[in-house]
């Protein structure tokens, strides 16, 4: 990763709002979080969103970790 900070974890939900709205026409982006921990070195990344063609909300967080 680069220096963890709000500009670093604003450009992640940018760039995965982008990817989205681009490349996955099938969903509907309703909630994204992406946070810092920084004593894990990590961000976790929260997505709410809709599928066409089904009714319920999905959730779906996922844990971006350096690999060393």
């Amino acid at each position: 990763f680069e220096h963890m900070d709000t500009f670093t974890s604003d450009a992640i939900q940018k760039n995965l709002l982008y990817l989205f709205r681009n490349y996955e026409p099938r969903c509907r982006i309703t909630d994204l979080r992406v946070k810092p921990y920084y004593e894990l070195n990590e961000y976790v990344v929260s997505i709410d969103f809709h599928i066409t063609g089904i009714n319920e909300p999905q959730e779906l967080e996922v844990r971006l970790e350096r690999l060393r």
